[in-house]
């Protein structure tokens, strides 16, 4: 299976083309600290995006461009799935 790369993002850095740090959205979370999961994501250098609440309409103003979408009990419904990766 090849990998779908289109729509991974790159930039010129010294004239040299390197994929451009991921953007995580982040749905929700119950947990007092996000920082178990941006310990274990570390090594990518993410840009992370918090949702201000668990709404349809929060969620995507965070994740419309993520490459990545962590959630514990937001609901993605259609309409987000849609928008995020059509």
């Amino acid at each position: 299976m090849t990998p779908n790369t289109s729509r991974l993002k790159f930039v010129l850095v010294n004239g040299t083309k390197k994929m451009s740090a991921p953007v995580i959205a982040i749905a929700d979370s119950p947990f007092p600290s996000l920082d178990p999961v941006k310990e274990a994501l570390a090594k990518l250098n993410p840009e992370f995006r918090v949702s201000k609440s668990a709404s349809a309409e929060d969620i995507l103003e965070v994740a419309r461009d993520a490459d990545a979408i962590i959630v514990c009990y937001a609901q993605i419904t259609g309409d987000i799935i849609n928008v995020v990766a059509p």
